[in-house]
């Protein structure tokens, strides 16, 4: 969770939210619900946003966006005012770690070995 310190010199503080695609992307790899404007009565403390991840069953390398707190009222700061998510997959991964084998013809079988890595709840078939 990302916590930020907004220090209010009036009785309420009104933020603009602004979500920023780094590597993922908004709508494939994650959603922004609405509201993006967060208010904050005097004496309030916590505001807790949330964007949900999509599970795409892609293997693909770790992906981020930004989410940033503003606001254009006077006496307002914001500190920290970004924090960035990063998406770390989940799903699995196979590779071959026996990089060469020699063999005679004698009828021996070649051995090549196979790792799985990743999420390992589920079946995963290699084609």
């Amino acid at each position: 969770m990302f916590t930020s310190t907004i220090h209010i010199s009036n009785t309420i503080c009104e933020n603009r939210v602004t979500v920023t695609d780094v590597s993922a992307i908004k709508d494939v790899d994650y959603s922004v619900g609405t509201p993006l404007d967060v208010t904050f009565e005097k004496g309030e403390l916590v505001k807790v946003l949330m964007f949900p991840i999509e599970d795409d069953q892609i293997v693909e390398d770790t992906e981020a966006f930004k989410v940033t707190l503003t606001s254009d009222e006077p006496g307002v700061t914001i500190q920290p005012d970004t924090a960035t998510v990063f998406i770390l997959d989940n799903d699995a991964v196979v590779m071959v770690t026996t990089q060469s084998v020699s063999i005679r013809e004698d009828g021996a079988k070649a051995v090549i070995n196979l790792e799985r890595v990743g999420d390992t709840s589920v079946p995963h078939t290699v084609k």
